[in-house]
């Protein structure tokens, strides 16, 4: 049933208010002349001719307008890309690759979209553009195998691939003695020509002397891979500069390589500073291995959604304009990330068979080209 309203009534000669539904208009005026306020509508003057049916209407003003009926700006790729916290929840773990790609991609981050196709669990719809952006990337350049997370299976480095350089983000040992560090890195060395470490929470902190003497220690030194003329192997392929942190933030399991963030930064700022001062901007790529992932990174996340990772670590990496962040720590949290424009790794426990490659190509503002692997 349509409900209608409408009353009429003659306040003074001349001046009449209608009131209806849809709101109220005081006209003024008389036969032949009219100015009418409409609340709804719009001001508007009328003149006519009378007994001649014809007039003339004209809007006085800006005609009002009924709420907000300005067409808001459709939305961008990157934000119908971006799911809400529902749809990642009740959307399959390969579809959220593909999708996570698909927004690097629009970012225009090659290697973290690569990365998440080849995490979407070979969906013909991930591994067309993977196909398709692998090509597009420079494949020469140093050759680089990230690790971490050993605990204790040395046997696992024997079945890695060759490289130029080995990386190591801590936990070498499951709660074992710097001997067992030692030993381990030991087989990684009979692999690989290269190879530098940090320790994890889970490594005794005075296995840190020993490996320094054996010229793998990271933490808070300086690795720098310099190109030279004369030099025809993998030292022209491009100038990197490494730097470390060892151990991890607190943790509840009170593990035996544990640091408050404060207090690491704390100890950290000086070293730092000296490393920022002393030319960083001049290496082509510059990497921050640690053990802990950056607080926000994603790499940090674990199970619930909750981060937990290292501000010290995240602050270290702003300061040292790092473009890429190895890491390991959380188990749960494998994969290749964009986080506030650089590139984080967690290439997933060695312990069980996960790894990542890596080519850091010569040339300055090309990315480094990152996958994810098993052994097996």
């Amino acid at each position: 049933m349509c409900l209608r309203f409408f009353r009429r009534s003659r306040i003074v000669p001349g001046l009449t208010l209608n009131l209806s539904k849809s709101g109220g208009s005081l006209p003024l005026g008389a036969r032949g002349a009219r100015f009418t306020v409409d609340g709804s509508r719009g001001s508007r003057a009328t003149v006519d001719l009378p007994g001649t049916g014809l007039h003339c209407t004209a809007a006085v003003g800006d005609r009002p307008r009924r709420g907000n009926r300005s067409t808001p700006p459709p939305p961008s790729p990157e934000q119908r890309l971006t799911p809400g916290f529902i749809d990642r929840l009740l959307t399959p773990p390969e579809e959220r690759h593909f999708v996570d790609g698909l927004r690097a991609a629009v970012q225009g981050n090659e290697t973290v979209a690569i990365g998440q196709f080849r995490q979407a669990g070979g969906l013909p719809d991930s591994e067309f553009p993977a196909g398709m952006l692998e090509p597009m990337q420079e494949t020469g350049g140093l050759r680089v195998v990230l690790v971490a997370d050993i605990h204790g299976h040395a046997s696992r480095l024997r079945e890695l691939p060759e490289a130029d350089l080995l990386l190591v983000g801590g936990d070498v040992s499951n709660f074992g003695k710097p001997a067992d560090v030692v030993r381990t890195l030991d087989e990684a060395q009979i692999r690989f020509p290269l190879v530098r470490a940090v320790l994890g929470n889970c490594d005794p902190p005075a296995a840190g002397p020993l490996i320094a003497k054996r010229g793998w220690d990271l933490h808070h030194n300086v690795f720098r891979y310099e190109p030279t003329e004369a030099s025809t192997g993998p030292a022209r392929r491009g100038a990197c500069l490494f730097f470390g942190l060892a151990g991890s933030n607190q943790t509840p399991a009170f593990t035996p390589y544990e640091w408050d963030d404060a207090a690491c930064l704390i100890e950290s700022d000086p070293v730092v500073e000296a490393v920022a001062a002393d030319g960083v901007a001049a290496a082509v790529h510059r990497v921050l291995v640690s053990h802990a992932p950056p607080l926000g990174s994603g790499a940090d996340e674990v199970p619930g959604g909750r981060h937990v990772g290292s501000r010290c670590v995240a602050e270290i990496a702003r300061r040292l304009d790092v473009q890429l962040v190895v890491c390991g720590h959380i188990h749960e949290a494998r994969g290749i990330f964009a986080w506030e424009g650089r590139t984080v790794v967690n290439p997933g426990p060695l312990r069980d068979g996960f790894f990542a490659t890596a080519i850091l190509p010569p040339c300055p503002g090309t990315g480094p080209r990152i996958t994810l692997r098993r052994l097996g």
